[in-house]
């Protein structure tokens, strides 16, 4: 059976989310104070540029937008809680931000009751996926606010 061509799709990739966003604010630099110092003004710079791709890339993926938000924000937490992890001589921040991506779309894929673990409930319908999203959204701004 014939291949069908590639189209080259519309809005974000995951090829661009280690630029420097459009403020020419260097994200390298912005990810070594949130892992030097866990600094949430340039973690807040980090989100900015990387939540709107994220989900940008999981809509094309043809993934619902409660469940692309839900990713993008496991994603982040992930990045805020291993930012010390993070070597700029080892690897770029596209990339380290990719693995993460990867790794939380493998566990859902391999085990989709982790997707709400925290909260004792299992994966809600792609509809319904709004409440865990708003659980992990409130996660991420504890962790943000107590440092963690």
């Amino acid at each position: 059976m014939p291949r069908k061509p590639v189209r080259r799709a519309h809005g974000p990739s995951l090829l661009a989310i280690g630029e420097p966003g459009a403020a020419g604010v260097d994200l390298d630099l912005c990810m070594a104070a949130v892992s030097g110092k866990g600094d949430k003004a340039a973690f807040g710079r980090l989100v900015q540029h990387f939540a709107p791709r994220l989900i940008g890339f999981f809509a094309q993926e043809g993934v619902f937008r409660a469940e692309a938000e839900e990713i993008a924000v496991e994603t982040l937490a992930t990045l805020w809680r291993d930012a010390g992890l993070y070597d700029v001589r080892r690897t770029t921040l596209g990339a380290f931000v990719f693995v993460i991506v990867r790794n939380l779309r493998l566990e859902r894929a391999v085990s989709p009751e982790l997707v709400c673990a925290e909260a004792g409930e299992e994966m809600a319908a792609p509809e319904g996926g709004a409440p865990c999203v708003k659980r992990a959204m409130a996660s991420l701004r504890a962790a943000l606010e107590s440092g963690t």
